[in-house]
């Protein structure tokens, strides 16, 4: 009987559910951004960023506000197996785009 008592009990899982929005970083995100706006806004965060001991701080803290995931569909006018050996190096070395004719094409 105590393992059938053991089996209905699980372990909660960590952390809040897949999705659902963080009530505490909203509401640390406005009173940071209250804060910044006090000690100066915009014209303090330059002043101190131009700092040459500050900038790789700058720097991180910048790269914490992209996106950690970026999902992009492209479309060119060709398949990448479509384009010859020399297509595809003039179009790395950004002697040409992809979308471009190649010059003996009219």
């Amino acid at each position: 009987m105590i393992k059938d008592d053991v089996k209905s009990y699980a372990m909660p899982k960590p952390g809040r559910p897949r999705g659902s929005k963080n009530k505490f970083s909203r509401e640390m995100k406005d009173e940071f951004l209250l804060a910044y706006h006090y000690i100066g806004g915009l014209g303090n965060l330059t002043q101190w960023a131009k700092k040459e001991e500050n900038q790789t701080e700058f720097y991180r803290m910048l790269t914490r506000l992209f996106p950690r995931e970026i999902k992009a569909e492209i479309t060119v006018g060709r398949s990448i197996s479509e384009y010859s050996t020399e297509e595809l190096v003039e179009i790395v070395t950004g002697e040409r785009t992809a979308n471009e004719k190649p010059d003996n094409i009219h």
